[in-house]
């Protein structure tokens, strides 16, 4: 009789644990909720200026000549 008692002591602790585990993991999601703002206006793309980020990798010039490159095939096609 005493060993279905202990894996009963046993079967409620380790519930215990899970029960302590998962409250804890709920307040962890919603700490990190807190930081991520949920509003649509922050999930929509925002321009970004290709110029920009291109000074970083090449020269000016190089970047002129690429647009101008680009605008033209672009365009090349239109009426």
């Amino acid at each position: 009789m005493s060993g279905k008692a202990e894996d009963k002591s046993d079967v409620e602790s380790s519930i215990y644990d899970v029960v302590k585990r998962v409250e804890n993991l709920e307040r962890e999601v919603n700490r990190l909720k807190a930081l991520i703002p949920y509003k649509l206006e922050f999930l929509k793309p925002a321009p970004v200026s290709l110029r920009g980020v291109a000074k970083l990798l090449v020269s000016m010039d190089e970047l002129e000549r690429s647009i101008e490159e680009a605008k033209s095939a672009l365009f090349r096609y239109e009426l």
